[in-house]
């Protein structure tokens, strides 16, 4: 079956070759960035076509919170989700298609957990180089499409985010108190608190006085 398959990434084309058949593959130029959005299609000779996208990390490397999650943006992606359901995903427009693969903030996906992990992540080792305490976390960075965030594992993300606050500080948004039932006002608590959290510690590191600078015996608070 003859398939033309083609591809993007962070929005850019990339062109895929066929070295053997069924086999395609493609190069992309990217910058240095801590993500990249992937998206490739897929179409056979009857018009049926295959659209998957992806948002792949690179673990160790701070990757920006999303905060800013609205009601607006839950009715988008439920409407987009009736849709589907109803009839099918050729009901949506061009569109809307881009918009339900490239990724809608008013739904949990799962690079949204992932980005929530290894943020968690970073922030308790740049907290542990500092000389804080930071309880021993237990990180999940593989979140798939098939992955299914039970209530445990939710509750592990909430504990986590809380264990850097009893380390270091209590912000300004209050951790949830429960991740069961999340909604879009929970979520952005989580990673407003990562980003003030983050900005706190730059702001900590930027008032770091250099060896040299004060005198012995000098008072100093921190």
């Amino acid at each position: 079956m003859a398939l033309i398959v083609t591809g993007y990434v962070d929005g850019e084309p990339v062109y895929f070759e066929e070295p053997e058949p069924t086999k395609y593959e493609a190069t992309a130029e990217v910058e240095d960035k801590p993500s990249y959005g992937v998206e490739i299609n897929a179409e056979d000779e009857f018009s049926n076509l295959t659209s998957v996208y992806r948002v792949l990390y690179i673990s160790g490397e701070w990757i920006e919170p999303v905060w800013q999650r609205t009601a607006a943006d839950v009715a988008y992606a439920n409407i987009l989700n009736n849709k589907i359901s109803e009839s099918g995903w050729t009901s949506l427009t061009a569109q809307e298609q881009t918009d339900w693969t490239t990724g809608l903030i008013g739904c949990l996906n799962y690079w949204d957990l992932n980005r929530i992990e290894i943020d968690t992540e970073i922030l308790a080792g740049v907290l542990t180089d500092y000389g804080y305490y930071v309880s021993t976390l237990t990180i999940k960075k593989d979140w798939s499409m098939d992955s299914f965030p039970y209530n445990t594992e939710l509750e592990r993300v909430r504990l986590n985010v809380g264990a850097l606050i009893s380390s270091y500080y209590t912000p300004a948004v209050a951790l949830p108190t429960t991740l069961e039932k999340p909604t879009y006002q929970t979520i952005n608590d989580i990673e407003s608190i990562l980003k003030l959290m983050k900005e706190m510690l730059i702001l900590m590191a930027e008032s770091f006085r250099y060896s040299g600078t004060m005198y012995c015996g000098q008072e100093v608070v921190f």
